[in-house]
């Protein structure tokens, strides 16, 4: 599925000439995979070493915070915070990577310097329409599956998760390449 986005922000940003299928697991492919696995793996260890940090630090007050449960959810819903501002900093290095470029992680912090708000809303509203379909989607599959066995309802509701899990990336790729165009300055100084 990864290889879908690549396509989508090489046939959006270079054209029709630059996109051709036979590039599909090209140089491209593997740097973007790269910056994916980088940015996730990223992730998961900030989000462990606040979660881990926070809650060893709050849990030595010996439960003048609150439960260890709310300790817990407390310092996970601050690392995710923190996670997603910092994955949404680095979110402009996607389409840069995904038409031949070099990784320029200071680069792309630079160019999304004030501009974190924008980028979020500009996806959410994006993907609003699909998920405000894909909701009334999924209530008229439940209503209509609920009487009978739910093993067999499984199945639709897969076909249509696997359905829309690729339009939402196209989509998203494409507002991704409005993004890049409108933020990147420092990630075109130096190519």
């Amino acid at each position: 599925m990864i290889a879908l986005p690549i396509q989508v922000v090489r046939y959006v940003m270079l054209g029709e000439q630059e996109s051709h299928p036979r590039s599909v697991f090209g140089k491209q492919f593997w740097r973007y995979f790269g910056l994916c696995l980088a940015i996730g793996f990223g992730s998961i260890v900030v989000g462990a070493l606040i979660v881990a940090v926070g809650f060893s630090v709050t849990h030595s007050f010996n439960g003048y915070l609150g439960k260890t449960g709310l300790q817990l959810f407390v310092w996970s819903v601050i690392a995710i915070c923190v996670v997603t501002f910092i994955a949404i900093r680095f979110s402009l290095l996607f389409c840069h990577v995904g038409i031949g470029r070099a990784i320029r992680w200071r680069a792309s912090w630079r160019d999304t310097r004030g501009h974190f708000w924008r980028i979020v809303v500009s996806h959410m509203l994006t993907l609003a329409p699909l998920e405000v379909f894909l909701i009334a989607l999924f209530a008229i599959l439940r209503a209509w599956f609920s009487t009978g066995d739910r093993s067999t309802s499984l199945y639709p509701i897969a076909i249509v998760v696997s359905l829309f899990s690729s339009v939402g990336m196209v989509v998203g790729a494409t507002c991704a390449c409005w993004l890049y165009r409108r933020f990147a300055r420092a990630l075109l100084e130096n190519p």
